[in-house]
Parts: structure tokens; C-alpha cells; sequence
């Protein structure tokens, strides 16, 4: 009887812990895409940006897209 509620103790530890971690890569994840705003916006800024800065743009959206459609779907595994 002990060892089931110590079994039942640690697998709420582990839920618990699973959670954390997940919010945490939620919020890593929307800081991400709260700094890329701000490039983007010193992107649109630019009066002619250069083919490197509109390249780098282009590579910021995918990864932008990504980790918004990452927290749309609730796929917070640590990949992009």
C-alpha cells in the first residue's frame, strides 16, 4: 500500500514537472517571437534593405511561423 501511493506520488511529480517544462518552452517560445516583432518591424523600418537583411527576414519568418503554429497546435517539444 505504501509503495502504490508512493507510485502515485511520484507520478504526479512527474505530471507536475512535465507541466512546468512545457510552460516554460511556451513562454521561451512567445519571447522568441516578441524579439523577432521587433526585428521585423527594423526590417520595414529600412528605407532599401539589403539582399543579406531581406534573406535573414525570410529565414526569421519561417522560424517565426513555426513556433506559432507550434503553439496553436500545443507542440511544445523543444524542436523547431
Amino acid at each position: 500500500m505504501v509503495s502504490r501511493k508512493h507510485d502515485l506520488a511520484a507520478e504526479r511529480e512527474q505530471q507536475r514537472l512535465a507541466i512546468v517544462a512545457e510552460e516554460a518552452r511556451e513562454q521561451q517560445i512567445r519571447e522568441s517571437v516578441d524579439q523577432a516583432l521587433d526585428q521585423l518591424r527594423a526590417y520595414v523600418a529600412a528605407s532599401s534593405p539589403t539582399q543579406a537583411q531581406t534573406v535573414a527576414v525570410v529565414r526569421l519568418l519561417c522560424r517565426v511561423v513555426i513556433r506559432l503554429a507550434r503553439l496553436q497546435l500545443g507542440k511544445l517539444d523543444g524542436t523547431d
